[in-house]
């Protein structure tokens, strides 16, 4: 991208007008690069990541619902992931 806007480049034109626009391409393209980043690692212990606390609150009620209870589904999960059998939670 940084290559198409040199690509693009007037040599009659400002110097400083280039690099403002060669800067601002750079920017742009960086910080999409680090938002991705930051979207594919929501877990981190970071400012503004997600945090496990509204599962961990939902499970608990789902745990203590007794209707939830009667209806004989599986809120836990072992190590690897796994759904446990009923009952097992």
């Amino acid at each position: 991208m940084l290559a198409y806007v040199l690509l693009f480049a007037d040599p009659k034109e400002n110097l400083f007008s280039q690099a403002i626009m060669v800067g601002a391409v750079t920017v742009i393209v960086v910080g999409g690069l680090m938002l991705v980043w930051f979207l594919s690692h929501p877990y981190r212990d970071e400012p503004g990541s997600i945090r496990p606390t509204a599962m961990e609150k939902t499970v608990s009620e789902l745990q203590t619902d007794p209707a939830y209870a009667e209806s004989g589904l599986v809120t836990g999960c072992d190590a690897q992931g796994n759904q446990l059998a009923p009952g097992s939670s």
